[in-house]
């Protein structure tokens, strides 16, 4: 029976069993099979917080945010257009603004914002906005406003910079500029 130090060395190293060659090949495969297995990655939306309009020379969707827990029980359709759907949105609205001075910026995240008039440059600096509104001139979702969801009556102009954002419009055909990784901007599917 091999020892790990034999009697009779005079000062090497100890000497330890060899292990089979094949364990040696198995174990890394076996490990990074382990690592691999049973790994999912989810992308959730935070649940939806309250907020007030800002004065200031803009009109300004902000929020202060809220923490709320998901009832457990309650689970989203399976509808895959049900995020371009005006009625999706109707009981989640946080704010309700009226375009007043022709530009809106949504800079707070977590957001359902209707914009209930015309307006002539909408701006998405947020992250997880939900937006509703009339004709928009000019549409800018910047690379900050990633995973909103645009639904619009019309529009002249549509730029996505974000990553993960969805733009609807129910009538026109804009000039549109998509840069944000998976995002989309088409006709809706399902006006309302």
């Amino acid at each position: 029976m091999p020892d790990a130090h034999h009697e009779g060395d005079a000062g090497g190293p100890p000497r330890f069993p060899r292990r089979p060659p094949a364990l040696g090949l198995a174990l890394p495969g076996l490990l990074l099979a382990l690592v691999l297995t049973g790994c999912s990655v989810e992308m959730v939306r935070p649940g939806s917080a309250s907020s007030a309009p800002q004065a200031g020379g803009e009109e300004s969707a902000g929020a202060n945010q809220a923490d709320q827990s998901a009832d457990p029980d309650v689970t989203e359709s399976e509808d895959p257009l049900q995020y371009a759907r005006r009625s999706y949105y109707a009981d989640k609205i946080t704010a309700t603004l009226d375009c007043a001075n022709g530009e809106v910026v949504v800079d707070k995240s977590d957001q359902t914002v209707r914009i209930t008039r015309d307006c002539a440059k909408v701006i998405i600096r947020a992250e997880y906005t939900d937006l509703l509104a009339e004709h928009v001139d000019s549409l800018l979702v910047e690379e900050a406003g990633e995973f909103s969801y645009v639904l619009l009556r019309s529009a002249d102009t549509v730029v996505v910079a974000a990553e993960g954002t969805d733009v609807w419009w129910d009538e026109g055909n804009p000039t549109v500029d998509v840069a944000g990784f998976g995002s989309v901007a088409n006709p809706n599917p399902v006006k309302e």
